[in-house]
């Protein structure tokens, strides 16, 4: 059986508060995010499975206009971030499990 979320990291405050530090804090245009995102830390793996970890545990989305959409508009602390994971558990939706 396979992990309900991508198993890239444990969902940690510490590495959502990671990966919120690099991700765009405004909406953009998806290919300008992707761009920022391949001149980030991540380099190229961010294409590949952080994206999807970041994704799942709703640190942003794109819309269907290719609109980049960040849940947070700042970084946020270890704090923040186990009170956000706290309530993103319990309404992660797995499908077929």
């Amino acid at each position: 059986m396979a992990d309900p979320i991508c198993r890239w990291r444990n969902a940690t405050p510490k590495t959502i508060c990671e990966i919120v530090e690099s991700l765009p804090k405004e909406e953009m245009n998806a290919e300008e995010f992707r761009k920022i995102m391949l001149d980030s830390k991540w380099g190229v793996s961010f294409s590949k499975t952080i994206y999807q970890f970041a994704c799942q545990t709703g640190l942003y989305y794109v819309d269907e206009k290719d609109i980049y959409h960040p849940r947070f508009r700042s970084d946020i602390s270890e704090f923040e971030a186990e009170s956000y994971l706290t309530n993103w558990f319990k309404k992660y939706y797995v499908p077929n499990p």
